[in-house]
């Protein structure tokens, strides 16, 4: 999704794709290091600003994982 994402599109891309992954954070299908090092390595070269765009991850695992994604 990072990787594919449209110039003006890239922000909402990154988020929605933390917020999934931190759904499945908090349904316990995946661990927040796994998560968080799966979407960084993605913003490599996709990205004019790794800090901001480490942030909008961060904080789209952090709401994510409060709305858990499980298997029931």
């Amino acid at each position: 999704m990072i990787e594919a994402a449209e110039l003006g599109t890239q922000h909402h891309t990154r988020l929605k794709a933390a917020r999934l992954l931190g759904g499945y954070i908090g349904g316990g299908l995946l661990s927040y290091e796994q998560a968080y090092t799966v979407l960084a390595q993605a913003l490599v070269g996709h990205t004019n600003d790794l800090e901001r765009s480490l942030k909008t991850v961060k904080d789209g695992l952090a709401y994510g994982a409060a709305h858990p994604i499980t298997l029931e």
